[in-house]
């Protein structure tokens, strides 16, 4: 069942992401910069343990995470709304 309210909020929920999104990108950026590591690259020394356990790697591995989480949800929202438009 179609309603305004279920795309206005799924609409709502979508820029959430998208703003959660530009965050951490931005603050992958900006670990880039101190570290010269693309976070990709980053994941895989930190998961490998080649790079130790410090507070702010452990920082960025979480926000690795979280953003991806993000993803999936604005990947979700996305069908969804394209859903509602057929």
């Amino acid at each position: 069942m179609h309603t305004d309210e279920y795309e206005i909020s799924l609409n709502r929920e979508l820029k959430i992401c998208e703003s959660a999104i530009r965050k951490a990108t931005k603050y992958f950026a900006s670990m880039k910069t101190k570290y010269g590591l693309e976070t990709a690259f980053f994941i895989e020394k930190y998961n490998s343990g080649s790079l130790g356990k410090s507070r702010e790697f452990n920082s960025w591995a979480e926000k690795y995470k979280g953003f991806q989480e993000w993803e999936t949800r604005r990947s979700q929202y996305k069908e969804l709304l394209r859903m509602m438009k057929i």
